[in-house]
């Protein structure tokens, strides 16, 4: 069983080989386009009714690293 994101599991037909994609997705990290995108998306939920905050959850899962990994 694996876990995270498997970029050589995007559809082919739609996107990029899985390196391109991943180099892309760096990319907009850097760039901060991840951030503008979630500030967007609270600009429009402002209109149903706004983002509640009280109450947020977050899912991460740990394991050892199958090959040993490095930090």
């Amino acid at each position: 069983m694996r876990s995270g994101c498997q970029w050589n599991h995007l559809p082919k037909e739609e996107f990029p080989d899985d390196s391109s994609a991943h180099r892309t997705f760096q990319r907009w990290i850097e760039k901060g386009v991840l951030d503008l995108i979630w500030e967007e998306m609270i600009e429009e939920c402002k209109e149903l009714g706004g983002v509640d905050f009280e109450w947020q959850a977050a899912d991460g899962a740990m394991g050892k690293a199958r090959f040993g990994g490095t930090k």
